[in-house]
């Protein structure tokens, strides 16, 4: 009874993790460049929430999968595919509206879940 209701819970937890994953890491990689980088700089302003981006991209695949208790790469195909079509609707609204640096972000979201799904089988696996 103990060991089904964690795996009901560890199903129920995949997207608030991917969710908190990605924004933990969206976070650190973003506020962590800072320290090194003047904030008026085209780096600052261009680069670093791009390189965020990619890496929260492949954190809400990550994360997700690592908190899955199986079907590791089913649950990254979906992963991959909520965030495709959640970040699709930005590139819509950003296209609309002409912000160029949303768009960016979206697509490098984007490229990132895409790596993230591309891990080795192997390595989901062991996660």
């Amino acid at each position: 009874m103990k060991k089904t209701a964690i795996y009901i819970l560890r199903w129920v937890a995949v997207l608030p993790c991917a969710a908190i994953g990605t924004s933990i890491v969206y976070l650190i990689v973003n506020y962590s460049q800072l320290f090194y980088a003047d904030e008026n700089s085209k780096y600052a302003i261009y680069v670093i929430p791009v390189t965020a981006s990619v890496a929260s991209g492949v954190a809400v695949i990550y994360s997700g999968v690592w908190v899955a208790p199986s079907y590791k790469k089913q649950t990254a195909l979906i992963l991959l595919v909520i965030t495709c079509l959640l970040m699709g609707y930005g590139i819509f609204v950003t296209l609309n509206e002409s912000r160029n640096l949303d768009f960016a972000r979206n697509i490098a979201t984007v490229v990132g879940a895409i790596i993230g799904f591309l891990i080795p089988k192997e390595e989901l696996d062991s996660v």
